[in-house]
């Protein structure tokens, strides 16, 4: 009778651990779309406007995904599935179900990841140039930087007025 109980326990955190999957998955694939419209974002400067609630967008979701990261390493816990991406794989071998979910999480979280690091770069660009560009405007007024009397950096336009460049 315990052996039962046992087994179907095991069956239900398997089928929690299914489910989990297959959200992570559903947010993981949200988290994709959202890097494409950031990805839209940084290269079509008519859309420039969509940054900030693309990047709302993508905290909300990191958090659910952290939350289901938690609850999905717990399950693992619970079944003695390790909790390395390969050595999962390997364990789910003789659980297709699960094994199948794994392999379609593992996918496009991937491709997830390479959009990631593409707008990382492509942002890193944005800022050099922006840097740049504020760079060349304060050599062109000539700017120096002082301190006020609380010690902050404020910026002294020695040279041209802006408008006059």
């Amino acid at each position: 009778m315990r052996e039962l109980r046992t087994k179907l326990t095991m069956k239900a955190v398997e089928q929690s651990l299914l489910n989990c999957l297959k959200e992570e998955t559903i947010v993981v694939g949200e988290f994709k779309t959202a890097l494409e419209i950031e990805t839209r974002a940084l290269t079509d400067r008519g859309a420039l406007h969509e940054l900030e609630a693309v990047s709302e967008t993508k905290n909300r979701l990191i958090n659910r995904l952290a939350e289901l990261d938690a609850q999905r390493d717990t399950l693992f816990k619970r079944l003695g599935l390790p909790a390395g991406w390969e050595e999962a794989t390997q364990a789910m071998n003789d659980k297709p179900e699960l094994a199948q979910a794994w392999s379609q999480l593992q996918q496009i979280s991937r491709v997830a990841q390479e959009l990631n690091k593409r707008n990382g770069v492509l942002l890193e660009v944005h800022l050099r140039h922006t840097q740049r560009s504020l760079d060349a405007l304060n050599a062109v007024i000539n700017i120096d930087k002082t301190y006020d009397h609380q010690g902050r950096v404020r910026p002294i336009a020695s040279g041209k007025p802006l408008g006059a460049c």
